[in-house]
């Protein structure tokens, strides 16, 4: 349970940001005249911001297939985002229904505060407030989309990159191997920007630096096991 408390409150900060970020969304499901249930629904089994408000903006112009290959790669970074935290997770045969719950930001938070191992309980507890915020953003949104002028609906959309900040700021002025990632982050998307796509980029950039401070972070704990032995 004290773990459960702990994720519960380090997911504060992510559920309030989520609900401004989510009545935007519920905003963006009534300005395209889509009956709100169709926004309820999604927020409820999809969770994912970002593609939440591409399936709504390309729902009317493309096909199911569509919009299933443009947010399955769009969400590609989820399958590498919760194989990090899958070598971090402890043991529980009902750790995998928590992917649902992994989001930028509650792997960010997951990861960075939790230098060792992450409980279930803590895991639960971060999506859980999480994932309550979400909804509860995008109901309000739903609910309430004539009440808010046009400035107040722009200035939501971009919320959800000052959470993320606010989130990744502080965590790497702790540590020199997480500065080192956004750094290698940021020199890897100037060089490729130019040449594909902005989501083909992103995908590219999420999965090389997955992959290279995955085996770093993996080895360090083996090194680490090994030590102790």
């Amino acid at each position: 349970m004290k773990e459960f408390i702990r994720g519960l409150k380090d997911g504060i900060p992510i559920s309030v940001g989520y609900i401004t970020i989510a009545i935007a969304f519920g905003i963006l499901v009534k300005t395209y005249n889509y009956p709100s249930y169709v926004g309820w629904l999604m927020s409820l089994t999809v969770f994912a911001g970002a593609s939440q408000f591409v399936a709504i903006e390309i729902l009317k112009n493309a096909s199911i297939f569509e919009i299933i290959i443009t947010t399955f790669f769009l969400n590609l970074r989820h399958i590498l985002m919760s194989s990090t935290i899958a070598t971090k997770a402890e043991k529980n045969k009902y750790i995998y229904f928590l992917s649902f719950g992994i989001t930028d930001e509650t792997f960010s938070i997951a990861y960075f505060n939790n230098k060792n191992k992450i409980s279930f309980n803590y895991l639960f507890g971060l999506i859980l407030i999480s994932y309550l915020g979400w909804n509860l953003g995008t109901v309000i949104g739903l609910l309430f989309s004539s009440t808010f002028n046009s400035n107040l609906k722009n200035s939501m959309s971009i919320s959800l990159y000052a959470m993320f900040l606010s989130i990744l700021i502080p965590n790497i002025k702790k540590s020199y191997y997480e500065f080192l990632s956004v750094i290698i982050s940021i020199i890897i998307y100037i060089i490729i920007r130019n040449y594909l796509p902005k989501y083909f980029s992103i995908i590219i950039v999420s999965i090389v630096i997955s992959f290279i401070f995955a085996y770093f972070e993996k080895n360090k704990f083996n090194i680490g096991d090994d030590n102790n032995e």
